[in-house]
């Protein structure tokens, strides 16, 4: 996979604590994580460490962050230095990452959107797979199959996206984020059968599409009207998939 985030580091943390990332986004993977206490968690396309700290704080055990991008883990270890909750971190790419251990929970929040091919989506659900225990869960964040890109409204909440390949059946995307220090990235938005299928082939079982929706405190914080354009078409969706073995995967 290309690494689109050597020059962009400290400018993603940021978007996390956007209203419509924090009440959304954010909120789901709080909410699919349930309880933490004790869990042992790889956290996937950690980035500057955002969900990895919030992991361990929320009561894992021991928290490992991977991203692939050097610039990313150089931030995420950083902030360890300067504040420090025991999270290691690691620079790997999915597709090709070793066996880590043997975790309770993967997280892989806007990750698997990345693949270019079926064959990296299926690469990278099947080293996701290596580093579960049987029984362990995969929770992940996913551009929303179902997003209608190109929709000026949604420079409202600080991005807009198109498509770069007009025509063809699946979507290659670039979403600009209109924060204070603008960038962009490009992705795959894939089908949600593509998803469902690398998962079972590596050996997922359960496999739950979890539609994300604002939490209370941000209706209460920011008015139902000012969520009104995310709710008609939610970039995002949230899936959660268990993993039964690798004696499964084909």
């Amino acid at each position: 996979m290309d690494d689109q985030y050597e020059t962009i580091g400290a400018k993603y943390k940021a978007v996390k604590l956007k209203p419509s990332v924090a009440y959304t986004e954010v909120a789901a993977v709080v909410g699919m994580l349930g309880d933490l206490d004790g869990e042992r968690v790889l956290d996937l396309a950690c980035g500057a460490g955002f969900y990895s700290r919030l992991i361990r704080q929320s009561g894992a055990s021991y928290v490992l962050g991977v991203d692939m991008s050097r610039s990313m883990i150089d931030v995420a270890e950083a902030e360890e230095a300067a504040q420090p909750l025991g999270v290691e971190y690691r620079v790997a790419d999915v597709a090709t990452m070793p066996q880590f251990g043997a975790f309770d929970i993967v997280t892989a929040v806007w990750l698997l959107h990345y693949a270019q091919t079926t064959e990296d989506l299926q690469a990278m659900c099947r080293n996701i797979g290596r580093n579960l225990a049987p029984g362990g869960r995969l929770i992940t964040i996913l551009p929303n199959p179902d997003f209608v890109n190109a929709l000026s409204e949604t420079e409202f909440y600080n991005f807009r996206t198109r498509v770069l390949n007009p025509g063809e059946s699946i979507a290659r995307v670039r979403m600009d984020f209109l924060v204070e220090e603008p960038f962009s990235i490009e992705y795959v938005q894939w089908p949600l059968s593509a998803y469902e299928e690398a998962l079972r082939l590596a050996g997922f079982v359960a496999i739950e599409p979890v539609p994300i929706r604002v939490s209370s405190q941000g209706l209460d914080k920011m008015g139902a009207e000012y969520w009104r354009i995310y709710l008609d078409n939610p970039i995002a969706m949230g899936l959660i998939a268990t993993f039964e073995g690798l004696q499964q995967a084909s």
